[in-house]
């Protein structure tokens, strides 16, 4: 079998790799303001007017020699002379603890105690920090003219940018969010506009259903009018009274009443009875006016509030294909009026030219309340959790990774963990309506209670996987060993 070729570590290489990373680290933590690097060393701890805890042990005794022999073997800043880092130590100090380290052992302890001191972030967390910030720091337009010069050869960018797999992902991580932000506004906008959409369906229909009982109202109190007219009639002998006509402009509400109670003297017009006439009648024929205006003003309200259902209904399914899609085949209804032509006549529909009513039956199946119900009732179980599970999954998304950039924490598989945020927040929002019913009850008129959960789903992905765990193994939990399995009986 051969063997594997070792390759030559190449020193110098891992030198400059290392003097960058101890570089970017100690920056890093100079920036920081809770002094967690000073605290540390013997010269600087003291001076410190909070006690901040060790998290590591550092390669020499005090802050002044770590620094000094940093910049030593890393070579002066630029545009210091060549003598600015040296320094010489009082004859009198004690020993520092790294007289025995060689520069580059010195170089990896000292990585090792900055990357302790810095943790949680690390060095790959603060350079694609940094390079997301500096990606960020581009407008969108200015970002696709700088991309296209890159592309065109008119700008160079320097080797180690391209290069490096953390500025290169930094980038397209800020593309990704840049593009989560605005898909998320548009997607609020959207939501908005279907939010709106439902809840004047429901008001429409809801206001339908009081119209219907306020029917159910006139036809009870119909009823108790021609009891009491048969009552009337029998207390006088003779045919039940009809009651006059009503067809005039409506009374004023402060109807002229005299000391007995019984109606003025003065006689209304078409007919209405006068005080000649027993006040028993005039109270049937009053009761009679009553029931005529209400009746009136509940065939207004029925005609307007099936003109708002139908346009309302319309909006959606007159779209291509969509029809289809809760059952409402316009091929279907041609094909059954040309084969059941008796339809018309049957449902009292005046035919066209050919025989066929095919705009009535259409309209009928819009007047009533199916197509209305399954509308609303997709809307609000299924689109609208959809549309909030994205919105809360996106919402997520960018303040989790806000924090990561105030922490210097954002990684390199950032930019595919926010995308699957995005999408596991559509699918729990698409989903949650299937076990909805273990917290609550789900229903076309608490639909938009339902969106405001698939909103939370999708802002807590992780508590929604959880839940179908543990609901998982309530299911199907295979019985222990030695137990009998109950789930058959």
């Amino acid at each position: 079998m051969p063997e594997e070729t070792r390759q030559p570590i190449d020193f110098h290489t891992e030198r400059i790799r290392a003097i960058k990373d101890v570089g970017l680290l100690l920056e890093f933590l100079g920036q920081r303001a809770d002094s967690r690097l000073q605290a540390h060393f013997e010269d600087t701890r003291g001076d410190l007017t909070a006690p901040v805890g060790k998290l590591a042990a550092p390669p020499c005794r005090t802050y002044r020699h770590f620094l000094n022999r940093l910049i030593a073997i890393g070579g002066p800043l630029p545009g210091l002379p060549g003598d600015a880092a040296q320094a010489s130590a009082p004859p009198d100090a004690a020993p520092e603890g790294d007289e025995s380290l060689s520069d580059m052992a010195f170089l990896y302890f000292a990585r090792d105690f900055l990357a302790a001191v810095a943790a949680p972030a690390t060095v790959d967390t603060i350079r694609v920090t940094r390079a997301y910030k500096i990606a960020r720091r581009y407008s969108t337009l200015s970002r696709l003219l700088r991309r296209r010069r890159l592309r065109s050869g008119t700008q160079a960018a320097s080797s180690d940018d391209m290069a490096h797999e953390c500025v290169a992902s930094a980038r397209r991580l800020a593309s990704r969010v840049v593009a989560i932000e605005y898909g998320a506004m548009v997607f609020t906008v959207i939501t908005l506009i279907i939010s709106a959409y439902a809840l004047s369906g429901r008001l429409i229909l809801d206001r339908q259903q009081q119209i219907s009982n306020d029917y159910i109202a006139i036809g009870h109190e119909m009823e108790e009018l021609a009891k009491d007219i048969r009552l009337a009639a029998s207390a006088t002998a003779a045919d039940p009274p009809l009651p006059a006509s009503c067809d005039f402009t409506p009374p004023s509400t402060a109807t002229p009443v005299n000391t007995a109670g019984s109606v003025d003297g003065a006689t209304t017009s078409h007919g209405v009875l006068t005080s000649t006439e027993p006040p028993q009648i005039a109270q049937i024929s009053a009761h009679h006016c009553s029931l005529f205006w209400r009746i009136k003003r509940a065939r207004e309200d029925v005609t307007a509030v099936t003109l708002h259902l139908v346009s309302w209904t319309r909006v959606v399914i007159d779209l291509p294909i969509v029809s289809n899609v809760f059952g409402v085949s316009q091929r279907f209804i041609r094909e059954s009026a040309d084969n059941h032509a008796e339809w018309c006549a049957r449902l009292n529909f005046k035919p066209d030219a050919d025989g066929h009513c095919v705009p009535a039956l259409q309209d009928l199946i819009y007047h009533t309340r199916e197509v209305a119900d399954s509308l609303l009732s997709c809307i609000a179980l299924y689109v609208l959790p959809a549309l909030y599970g994205c919105l809360g999954a996106a919402a997520a998304t960018l303040r989790a990774l806000r924090r990561k950039v105030d922490l210097s924490l954002v990684q390199v598989t950032d930019r595919g963990r926010v995308q699957q945020d995005v999408i596991l927040g559509l699918l729990c929002g698409a989903i949650i309506g299937l076990f909805v019913g273990y917290i609550g009850k789900a229903t076309a008129e608490e639909g938009l209670g339902l969106s405001a959960l698939a909103l939370l789903a999708g802002y807590n992905v992780s508590g929604v996987f959880a839940f179908l765990d543990e609901l998982s193994k309530r299911v199907f939990q295979p019985a222990q060993a030695g137990q009998p399995d109950n789930r058959a009986a």
